[in-house]
């Protein structure tokens, strides 16, 4: 899978892939992780990619474009789904808090201003599914999108898909976690806390599922319950709110009560019933890649053991060669990867009320990483989540990096804990 990665780059655009080009993100974050175990050659390819794609980035407006074509990055479609802007704020996001490059905060600062003023709903905070290319079907755009904003004002605005999904939302709502965490923009959190509440107001189900619009004519699906999952374990992991972990834990029961698989190893399904006479129940391979990532975080978060063989089964089927040699590969790295590796455990030990403490968190946040759980433990907690590690009480706020059952050295100065981390991730294997 490793040599198959290292063919899928294109080596002349600077990218993942060929013919069209796109920000593959979970290529790029593959390779971020092995940047920060000191892999030189795949740190540069994931800025060099990240870079090139900003050639996406709407100057005006700002938000990416769906792709470009011709094998070069100059040439947009320039649709806009909003599973293109949360992958691009995710990763710009992730690029920013390992490298402190200003030129991906910038990007990440243009989607997310793109989405909160073109595709969330004022009234509720949810997210839009998408804006089309075209200002009128069938006529050519390309003159239109290089127009300043009062000038395209006046001709009008190409007509932006008002459906809100649970799914979509909860891609959204994970990637303003990340953009939060790493640039420290407040509100970002603050919108991504007003999508979730909607969504589970509107979206959720008994036993802690969601179904995809306002009425399904079928499901419930996978896709939906579990990226509001990961959605509420990214908001229990910026801001410790013990209420988003177990919505987190919710979605984890709901999905192995009614999408687990049928026999071992055949993959966790898209949908618990048949929709129509054609449509059968299947596995996919990117909610299965997606299931192991969500399951690997959320045994560490909660204490609860049997989430890890969740993942682990979901991994089974991803393992298989007829479905781990499908292209891309990195989807499948990073789900292995996930699988066997704790994610890296930041631990905050003070008052939570307390400047020192909250700055070693806020620290902790500023360098988020991809698989990382960042938390804070509060002494005078009467309900602690239950863990077998057993913290030193030092008197004042410390913060550690921890194993399944043993820390590091305490850290106290909120001015040495982005090298503390960037040194523990060196000794990853």
């Amino acid at each position: 899978m490793r040599a198959s990665y290292e063919k899928q780059y294109d080596k002349d655009a600077a990218g993942w892939g060929f013919g069209h080009k796109y920000l593959d993100g979970d290529s790029v974050e593959y390779a971020m992780r092995a940047a920060a175990r000191g892999n030189a050659v795949l740190a540069k390819r994931a800025a060099n990619t990240l870079h090139n794609a900003t050639a996406l980035i709407d100057p005006v407006w700002g938000g990416m474009y769906q792709y470009s074509v011709d094998g070069v990055w100059k040439e947009p479609h320039f649709e806009k789904l909003i599973s293109i802007q949360a992958v691009a704020l995710r990763e710009y996001s992730l690029g920013y808090a390992q490298t402190q490059n200003r030129e991906e905060l910038g990007a990440a600062e243009s989607v997310h201003r793109y989405v909160t003023r073109f595709l969330m709903a004022p009234s509720t905070g949810a997210f839009y599914v998408s804006q089309d290319a075209d200002l009128h079907d069938g006529q050519e755009n390309e003159s239109y999108f290089r127009l300043a904003d009062a000038e395209r004002r006046k001709q009008g605005i190409p007509r932006i898909d008002e459906h809100v999904y649970a799914r979509e939302n909860g891609w959204m709502i994970s990637a303003m976690c990340v953009y939060s965490a790493a640039s420290g923009d407040a509100s970002a959190l603050g919108e991504a806390q007003r999508a979730a509440g909607w969504i589970a107001a509107h979206r959720g189900l008994p036993g802690g599922g969601f179904r995809h619009g306002e009425a399904d004519a079928a499901g419930p699906y996978l896709g939906d319950t579990l990226a509001m999952g990961q959605a509420f374990l990214d908001l229990y992991n910026v801001t410790g709110n013990r209420e988003d972990l177990h919505a987190a834990e919710g979605a984890g029961r709901f999905i192995a009560a009614h999408f687990a698989p049928a026999a071992r190893g055949t993959g966790f399904v898209t949908s618990a019933t048949a929709t129509d006479a054609s449509y059968r129940p299947h596995p996919d391979r990117d909610e299965n890649i997606a299931l192991v990532r969500f399951a690997s975080m959320l045994v560490l978060a909660s204490g609860d053991d049997r989430f890890q063989e969740m993942g682990l089964e979901a991994m089974r089927y991803l393992a298989a060669e007829s479905i781990a040699t499908q292209p891309l590969s990195a989807g499948i790295l990073l789900a292995s990867e996930d699988a066997t590796q704790m994610p890296m455990h930041v631990t905050v030990v003070g008052p939570a009320t307390n400047p020192q403490t909250m700055a070693l968190h806020d620290a902790a946040l500023h360098t988020i990483a991809s698989h990382e759980l960042i938390e804070v433990r509060d002494p005078a907690d009467r309900s602690p989540i239950p863990t077998k590690v057993t913290y030193p009480q030092l008197g004042r706020p410390a913060l550690f990096l921890c194993t399944a059952t043993a820390c590091s050295s305490p850290v106290f100065d909120a001015g040495q804990v982005r090298g503390k981390i960037e040194r523990a991730q060196l000794r990853v294997q």
